[in-house]
């Protein structure tokens, strides 16, 4: 009788010990999960912004051409960086602009924000740069808009680290193009829009 009451004990122990167990695996997988898919707020496109692209543009431009009057503009970047606690957002609050000037050889960084241009960095370039144009009345919420129509919305709901890259860039055709390129660093994952800057077609979704 000893005996079978010492294996009843032992088979009760071992039963408890693999309900606990199965307790904490079920539980790690639970939580793995929301950390994988995280629940995310996609932007309202009622949101009021601080200024304009238009804005920004216009008076980095002024920045830029009393440093050199003949400046064009090359590029635009700004960026989104998303941990899983993070919600996605219209609007940026820094742009940066780079312009060339023709008859210096030297290209000039200015960075736009609410507080208006400042002037950063020249530096000299070897070759003339495609010159970027773009419709500016295309808005950061238009080209975010674009984006999570193109597999942008469904890669920020199931990814918790994102980072988000905007860059408009000329071409040798002449096109300027809006890329914007979404990362998840830790998954190494990634998807790109290509926007045209004038159009608006969207020449690129990979």
């Amino acid at each position: 009788m000893e005996t079978r009451q010492g294996l009843g004990r032992w088979t009760t122990w071992l039963l408890l010990g693999m309900v606990i167990i199965n307790i904490i695996l079920y539980g790690a997988a639970f939580i793995l999960s929301k950390q994988s898919k995280p629940t995310r707020s996609i932007p309202n496109t009622t949101a009021s912004p601080p200024f304009s692209l238009q804005e920004a543009y216009s008076k980095s431009y002024e920045a830029a051409s009393s440093w050199q009057s003949d400046v064009y503009l090359v590029s635009v970047t700004t960026s989104w960086r998303l941990t899983p606690q993070d919600d996605l957002t219209l609007y940026r609050s820094i742009w940066t602009f780079s312009f060339y000037s023709p008859s210096a050889g030297k290209a000039q960084t200015i960075t736009f924000d609410p507080q208006g241009a400042q002037a950063g960095g020249i530096r000299s370039v070897d070759k003339p740069p495609y010159r970027a144009e773009a419709d500016w009345s295309l808005n950061s919420d238009d080209l975010l808009s674009i984006f999570l129509g193109y597999g942008g919305e469904e890669f920020v709901v199931d990814h918790a680290n994102v980072n988000i890259h905007l860059q408009l860039t000329g071409k040798e055709d002449g096109r300027s193009i809006w890329y914007m390129t979404a990362i998840d660093p830790v998954a190494r994952q990634s998807l790109v829009v290509g926007i045209d800057a004038n159009s608006r077609e969207v020449v690129l979704s990979e």
